[in-house]
């Protein structure tokens, strides 16, 4: 009896936030179902970077963990890498760990499962935080009802596959409890949820600690020196908290310093536009956005409810007027940041936004969310006329904003209006009679407002997380039959390395997902210099990936990309008689390049001054580093045929330029454009076309009036046309994209074509020059390895190694020296002989982060032992919450 009775006191006490948390659990659990979303279904939460990216690096932690292999560094995306920034920023989170404990297959499943988990754990953290923020326990319906808007926000509807980041979104509550304890010198939730988001993500982590930045600043003291006194002790904190993650921090930092980020510069002022595209976003029934050029759209619905909440809180007397103003102010301040580049790009870490727009979202989420809290806590002492004013005001919201925008929705704007204002006045009516009844009957209502909160959260979270669900049933059967074709026929001559890739892949980390040393990368952590030097070798990049879409034999000869694997047929090597076909399983062909260079060779010196020549004209670069490295001056010869041009929708002008300059407008939005550019080839010969474009536009290719390819992702690199004869007619048609994550709206746009034709001869006599002096390995291991090489004179050993300081090289137990190679490579300088060299990779940082988080983490349990002896030391308990909870 005693047993049930203090369960039942437990539950009393700590109801909100697990109310909060079963509320959420029964909805998301119920929508899996319904929807079919695995396990329960084909369906899956797993879309756009959770897919391309988090997904694939499971993987390979899973094969790491269950395989021993080396946790530092990896092969299987951008010709190899420090494994350690992606780590941190993609998949830190601890419950990622669990991965080792299932099926390759069902790693979706767990995905989903992990998604639909943060879902849950967010609305119970805010509940905690809701009902114990003002130092007490005060369990209340309506912070139930706003718990659930924050973990069902659009937020985490529009965002929830950015998996990486919900460890942070779910401890951010128990982060601001942390803060405000911290206030009363009681650190140990700030210090441990701090360092846990710290550690699971430093970029969102990073907008968590700016947010509290601002949150210290807006906070209330009661004088000078209580603020220096508090301000001390809040940097303390917030740096040990730093410093317990530190191995985090220090490892992505220094990763973070080779991406193309990195390089970014700084941006200057202006408008993304209209600031109601912004407030907009406040009200129901608006898509959630999952990407967007438009770089003022915002997830900030959490129930409409808090817009009337707010203007309640202003129009409270019980409130005093410096908190409405910094309250006010600082809503402002988060709305203009959405709205304003320079203020943008801070809250994003100093970088530009890309195609996932106003990142820190959620901290307006949980500010107005907190706002609305303590307007409920002084519900009880406004007045009736200020209530109805509240209510005009929020009235006035969606109706401005149908003034000046229309809505983005599965609705029409008139229906979002309409609903809008429906549900403020069923809100506004609720509040009302809140106010005007008897205290014994005010329960009724707020379980009316409550329930009526909640129904259209879980109403606005159906339709939004509906339309964001993806069912990848092909790319599962290319995943597992290339895990099969891995299996089945390779390796064919047990060496200890060879690169292998995909001619037309459609997911760029394919190589990550499948355990294969890959060139193809989409990664925010990966290294830019080899992608720079990619790009202007002829392969289709962008900012953070490699797509070896449309593989050229000169790439893949110099990277060592030994076996190619072309799926459904699509890429024709006939004209190369050294790409041997090895097999065909199920759709995927199999070919071997005999002609792949080893992971290292010798190369002429001349290579240490190579610099890129032209960022437009392929054939320039490609031409100046061969010649840099080997005997041949040109592989790659750009011709100039006669063109013949057809447009639809648009007016196109010509640019008088070496090469096809095209400039287009539209003539129509609501139409969509077609440019057709046709040439017949003037010689024999193996040929590729460069469409430079700004726009990602869908090109497709047709030789002869027969169709040879069609892709979006043909645009700014060299596409292979094969094998020509002299008069054979090739058509390029340019048109829109419609899916519009990838089609840039611009009034003018410039194209460049240029055609090139590649010499074989030559291209086989580079191989020649190059593959006398290669590096022959006699171990290897995920990071390091061991080999011999004999050169015939002083030359460069050229590696096909991305260059990271991490990488140590030593000759007899010597350590040498390294040279970067084409700004991207790591190099050898080695004299004539024979040279058994040993390259051995230890992260950076990775000392020094290990060394400081042990420190802090020394200080924090020795803090944790004197706050222990100082309170038990005191005649007086210094209790953080009061054993008998408030119901309000």
């Amino acid at each position: 009896m005693n047993k049930k009775k203090t369960l039942l006191n437990l539950i009393k006490n700590n109801y909100t936030w697990l109310l909060s948390a079963f509320i959420v659990s029964m909805f998301i659990i119920t929508f899996m179902i319904i929807f079919k979303v695995t396990p329960f279904g084909s369906n899956s939460f797993v879309t756009s970077d959770g897919y391309e990216q988090v997904l694939p690096l499971l993987a390979h932690l899973q094969h790491v963990l269950k395989n021993g292999e080396s946790f530092s560094y990896n092969w299987n995306s951008n010709l190899g890498g420090n494994f350690l920034p992606s780590y941190f920023y993609y998949i830190a989170s601890p419950f990622n760990l669990l991965v080792c404990f299932i099926n390759k297959s069902d790693i979706q499943a767990f995905m989903s499962i992990l998604i639909a988990l943060r879902m849950i754990v967010s609305a119970g953290t805010f509940g905690f935080f809701l009902s114990r923020r003002n130092g007490r326990v005060e369990n209340s319906v309506v912070y139930v009802a706003l718990s659930c808007g924050y973990a069902l926000s659009n937020y985490m509807c529009g965002y929830y596959y950015q998996t990486m980041w919900f460890d942070t979104f779910a401890v951010f509550p128990l982060v601001l409890l942390g803060y405000i304890r911290l206030k009363e010198n009681k650190p140990i939730l700030y210090i441990l949820s701090l360092s846990y988001s710290l550690y699971c993500n430093y970029y969102l982590s990073y907008i968590v600690c700016l947010s509290l930045v601002l949150f210290f600043l807006f906070d209330k003291y009661k004088s000078l020196k209580d603020f220096f006194i508090k301000g001390v002790r809040f940097a303390m904190y917030s740096v040990l908290a730093a410093g317990m993650s530190s191995v985090s921090l220090i490892c992505s930092y220094i990763g973070i310093t080779k991406t193309v980020s990195a390089e970014e510069n700084v941006v200057s002022h202006k408008w993304y536009g209209n600031i109601f595209e912004v407030v907009r976003q406040i009200l129901a029934f608006n898509k959630p956005i999952v990407t967007s050029f438009d770089e003022n759209e915002s997830n900030l619905y959490c129930g409409v409810a808090v817009v009337l909440f707010f203007f309640l809180y202003l129009l409270n007397s019980e409130i005093d007027i410096i908190s409405k103003i910094k309250k006010t102010v600082m809503l402002l301040f988060l709305i203009i940041s959405m709205n304003e580049s320079l203020l943008n790009y801070v809250w994003h870490g100093f970088h530009e936004q890309r195609r996932v727009p106003n990142r820190f979202a959620f901290v307006f989420i949980a500010f107005i969310l907190i706002i609305s809290a303590e307007s409920f806590d002084k519900l009880y002492g406004i007045k009736i006329k200020y209530a109805a004013i509240a209510f005009v005001l929020s009235i006035m919201l969606p109706l401005l904003c149908y003034i000046f925008v229309d809505f983005d929705s599965i609705f029409t704007s008139h229906q979002v209006l309409y609903i809008s204002m429906v549900l403020i006045l069923l809100y506004s009516v609720l509040v009302y009679l809140f106010i005007s009844i008897k205290s014994n009957k005010k329960k009724i209502f707020k379980l009316l407002f409550s329930g009526l909160f909640v129904l259209e959260i879980i109403a606005n979270a159906t339709l939004g997380i509906k339309v964001n669900l993806v069912n990848p049933i092909y790319e599962n059967i290319v995943f597992q039959f290339v895990d099969e074709v891995n299996d089945k026929f390779l390796p064919e001559d047990h060496e200890l390395f060879y690169r292998y890739d995909f001619s037309n892949q459609e997911h760029n980390n394919i190589g990550m997902y499948c355990n294969m040393n890959a060139v193809g990368v989409f990664n925010s952590t990966t290294n830019a210099k080899p992608i720079i030097f990619e790009q202007y070798m002829g392969n289709h990049t962008g900012t953070n990936r490699v797509l070896y879409t449309n593989s050229k034999n000169y790439l893949d000869d110099i990277l060592g990309v030994k076996y190619i694997y072309d799926i459904d047929g699509t890429h024709n090597y006939d004209y190369d008689k050294n790409y041997e076909l090895l097999s065909n399983y199920n759709g995927i062909n199999i070919y071997k390049n005999i002609n792949a260079l080893s992971l290292g060779y010798g190369v002429k010196k001349s290579v240490l001054d190579y610099r890129y020549v032209d960022q437009d004209i392929t054939s320039k670069n490609v031409n100046s580093f061969v010649n840099s490295i080997s005997s041949v001056d040109s592989i790659l010869n750009q011709i100039y045929p006669k063109y013949s041009i057809e447009s639809q929708d648009c007016e196109v002008g010509i640019g008088d330029t070496e090469y096809l300059s095209l400039q287009y407008e539209d003539y129509d939005t609501s139409t969509h454009k077609t440019i057709d550019v046709s040439f017949n080839a003037p010689y024999d010969g193996v040929y590729y076309v460069d469409i430079r474009s700004d726009n990602g536009d869908l090109i497709t290719f047709n030789i002869n009036d027969n169709l040879y390819k069609q892709s979006i992702w043909f645009n700014n690199g060299l596409n292979g046309l094969g094998q020509l004869s002299a008069g054979d007619k090739v058509t390029i048609e340019i048109s829109d994209n419609l899916e519009h994550a990838y089609q840039e709206s611009v009034p003018v746009s410039e194209l460049k074509i240029l055609v090139y034709k590649l010499e074989m001869n030559s291209v086989q006599e580079m191989v020649d020059y190059l593959s006398k002096n290669q590096m022959v390995l006699d171990s290897f291991t995920g990071n390091s390895l061991s080999g011999n090489v004999t050169l015939e004179s002083d030359q460069i050993l050229f590696t096909s190694i991305p260059y990271d300081e991490g990488w140590h090289v030593y000759e007899n137990g010597k350590e040498v020296k390294k040279v970067k190679v084409s700004d991207a490579f790591l190099g050898v300088d080695l004299n004539e002989g024979t040279h058994k060299l040993t390259f051995v990779f230890i992260p950076e940082g990775l000392y020094l982060g290990l060394f400081v988080t042990i420190l802090c983490w020394v200080l924090f349990i020795v803090i944790c032992i004197m706050l222990h002896r100082r309170r038990n030391s005191s005649s007086i308990t210094d209790s953080s919450e009061d054993d008998s909870p408030k119901d309000k």
